[in-house]
């Protein structure tokens, strides 16, 4: 099986990816950056650089995917968890990048079925 995974650099994210490819699955995973296309390669996936809100990106990223997986979080260090930014951003990525995942804009168009 093909699988897409959204947040895959994340605790939850290096964890799964590493069960899906140990299972046989080839996995693609969201890294954004130098070191996090790098830490998704050493767990055996592809890494996808894309913008988790661009529609079109996303598409292009799932494409030939069976599967899609949404394990992402926007949380930094440990002492930052009471800023309230740090919770802005997941929540954004929860409401606003769940709908351009897994709704009409995103998984769907891109391949992968409900």
């Amino acid at each position: 099986m093909r699988v897409f995974v959204a947040g895959g650099t994340g605790v939850l994210g290096r964890a799964s990816i590493r069960a899906l490819v140990e299972a046989g699955h080839r996995v693609r995973s969201s890294a954004r950056g130098k070191e996090k296309t790098a830490l998704v390669r050493t767990l055996g996936a592809e890494p996808a650089d894309v913008d988790l809100f661009d529609p079109a990106a996303l598409r292009r990223a799932i494409a030939g995917s069976d599967a899609v997986l949404r394990l992402t979080t926007k949380f930094g260090p440990m002492l930052k968890l009471r800023d309230p930014r740090t919770w802005t951003e997941t929540m954004r990525l929860r409401t606003a990048g769940a709908r351009v995942l897994v709704g009409g804009d995103g998984g769907r168009r891109g391949g992968v079925r409900p």
